[in-house]
């Protein structure tokens, strides 16, 4: 879209809003949709020049428009089945919290927010029939905030995280992980996850009513996912291409683009490609040139995406998650289970975002470490809420994709996010959680329909 069909639709996204209060209350949702996707992806830069207290901004904005929504309804809320659900697994994970393990009320508080507050996002939103125009804004912000994380990106990778970058970030990173790219999240893997689901957003928009994103979009997007060097992301997102080539082949067997794709194919191969080898070799000469450390091989700036795939299954990789990886984590949750098998240890016991703010009681029986994360959804529930916990979320996703059975790609989506929980505490990663309800909560058909007007 040009600016001045962007202007236009913005005018008509105020102008439908209307005088009523569910109208004003959708125009005020829908910026504050567009404000997280630029607030979440900054709020680690933020957070270091203002203070932490900016990370409840969004908590503050998500409960201001639940009350109104409340108001606006007189508290006649409709429930889905998954909302039930999910009411159930935290009760029960609350009362197993505070009076069978005695861990105060404190953790539960925390973990609702941590995991809830963007369900109560969805919750408000998806009555409020966003469609196409609103998705169109989505996606324009998602792409120009990746544009601008992948320029700080690149001068992060080229000059070694010596220039516009934090240096008390650079201080707790491990040698091995100085050649991959942090950007403004100050983590590669919620950058990495960031980037694919932007890139399959664009991909469902286009789908969904035909919207189209340019080649250097997803050339950017790319490039970024490839500097990131995140394993889980890379991984998914190839899965997830595949699918998504599969789908349109078949739609279009008949008449394939076979020029159109391939010239896709090659702009977005060359803006990627291109983009990571010059990079790359900046980054070499600018760490030669300035003599910076390397031990073992580690910090070595010539260390790509390649490396860290081919060494994913090595003997000394795997016995390093062995040890202080995700197979240690996957098997410490099992030994935790084994001793809490029925409603597991309780909130904040094991790898999940309260446990990280309060003092765990199981860190010396487990040999846990302090900051110690599970980024593993399933371990972390399995661990903290039992068997009965397990039945009642397993319960809530399956009642989330029944529920969208007839929207594929918000199945897609949900499967997405799903695998991204094996390498993910999911719900608790503040973008991906944001941009998964929000989706949810548009309204496919009304996309569809609005796309042949």
């Amino acid at each position: 879209m040009s600016l001045r069909e962007r202007k236009a639709a913005m005018d008509e996204i105020i102008a439908q809003a209307g005088e009523d209060e569910l109208g004003k209350l959708k125009l005020a949702a829908f910026f504050a949709l567009l404000f997280f996707c630029v607030f979440i992806p900054l709020r680690s830069v933020l957070e270091r020049a203002l203070g932490s207290y900016v990370k409840i901004i969004p908590d503050l904005i998500i409960l201001v428009l639940f009350v109104w929504y409340s108001v606006a309804i007189r508290l006649r809320y409709q429930f889905r089945v998954h909302d039930w659900l999910l009411i159930a697994f935290v009760a029960v994970g609350a009362v197993n919290t505070v009076f069978f393990q005695h861990l105060g009320v404190g953790r539960v508080v925390f973990q609702l927010r941590s995991i809830g507050i963007y369900y109560i996002f969805y919750f408000v939103i998806r009555n409020l029939k966003f469609g196409k125009r609103e998705f169109n804004f989505l996606l324009d912000t998602l792409n120009v905030m990746s544009a601008i994380l992948v320029f700080f990106g690149l001068i992060e990778r080229a000059f070694n995280k010596k220039i516009l970058f934090p240096p008390e970030w650079l201080e707790r990173i491990e040698l091995a992980n100085r050649p991959r790219v942090y950007s403004l999240f100050g983590n590669p893997n919620t950058y990495g996850l960031f980037l694919v689901l932007t890139v399959f957003l664009c991909l469902i928009a286009y789908l969904a009513y035909g919207r189209k994103t340019g080649c250097v979009w997803y050339g950017i997007n790319v490039l970024g996912l490839l500097l990131s060097m995140s394993r889980s992301s890379f991984i998914i997102f190839a899965l997830g291409i595949g699918v998504f080539a599969v789908y349109f082949v078949v739609k279009n067997r008949k008449n394939f683009p076979y020029r159109r794709v391939l010239a896709m194919l090659l702009t977005v191969a060359v803006i990627s490609g291109s983009g990571y080898m010059i990079t790359k070799q900046v980054a070499i000469w600018h760490h030669r040139t300035n003599e910076l450390p390397t031990w073992n091989g580690a910090g070595d700036p010539s260390i790509g995406l390649g490396n860290r795939l081919d060494n994913s299954f090595t003997d000394r990789e795997i016995e390093r998650s062995a040890y202080n990886g995700r197979i240690f984590s996957i098997k410490t949750g099992l030994a935790i289970f084994r001793d809490y098998p029925v409603m597991g240890a309780g909130f904040g016991t094991f790898g999940s975002a309260a446990g990280l703010n309060y003092e765990n009681p199981l860190n010396e029986k487990y040999k846990l470490w302090s900051g110690f994360y599970a980024d593993n959804e399933y371990i972390k529930v399995i661990a903290e809420n039992g068997a009965l916990g397990v039945l009642l979320f397993g319960a809530f996703l399956i009642s989330i994709l029944v529920f969208f059975r007839k929207e594929p790609l918000k199945i897609f989506l949900c499967i997405t996010i799903g695998w991204f929980g094996i390498f993910f505490n999911i719900f608790e990663v503040q973008i991906g959680a944001m941009l998964f309800w929000s989706v949810l909560a548009f309204d496919e058909l009304k996309m569809k329909k609005e796309a042949n007007e």
